[in-house]
């Protein structure tokens, strides 16, 4: 399919020409047992590098109200990355789970995670990843309210992932 949309394609995709990655219905495309979708689980079916491309899955994901994509999976360099900067680029927040992603190349995923820790949003491993949802389950409960938490704790939360202070995003743009 490549060599039919494409004149001028890397070297390193050579393998690819002979044998597809990842094809329907191929053990390399099969979901295991545990991550298979219910009933109630909405499937795309990606084509391409990015899960945007070509897909119903920005218009899905809009008419449930999602802000926030978070990804796994692999190639991290290739198509988690493609996907997650089209996520960003269309608006969404995005985060990727470290450990929960993987690169046949060291040197790639290494990049990857550094890109999106300095461009685009959140980095964090699965343990991480579990404490801050269960701050966001507490929050959603009415347990904690961010509206009065301590400065401290909020300066903490932004320091640890180096994000921009949202409580300032109005005064900078009326500056500007």
């Amino acid at each position: 399919m490549l060599t039919r949309i494409h004149n001028f394609l890397p070297i390193s995709r050579q393998e690819r020409l002979k044998i597809p990655i990842c094809g329907r219905g191929t053990w390399d495309g099969l979901t295991i047992d545990e991550l298979k979708p219910n009933e109630i689980d909405h499937v795309v079916i990606k084509r391409r590098d990015s899960a945007f491309q070509d897909t119903e899955l920005r218009v899905w994901l809009q008419s449930i109200g999602v802000k926030l994509l978070v990804f796994t999976g692999i190639d991290t360099s290739i198509c988690v990355e493609t996907s997650l900067r089209d996520g960003f680029n269309i608006g969404y927040d995005v985060m990727i789970i470290s450990d929960a992603t993987a690169s046949g190349d060291k040197r790639h995923y290494e990049t990857t995670l550094e890109r999106v820790r300095d461009y685009y949003g959140l980095v964090m491993d699965t343990e991480r990843f579990k404490r801050a949802i269960g701050k966001l389950d507490m929050v959603r409960k009415g347990q904690i309210d961010v509206r009065t938490m301590p400065d401290e704790q909020t300066e903490a939360l932004l320091d640890e992932f180096n994000l921009l202070d949202p409580r300032k995003f109005a005064t900078e743009a009326t500056t500007l």
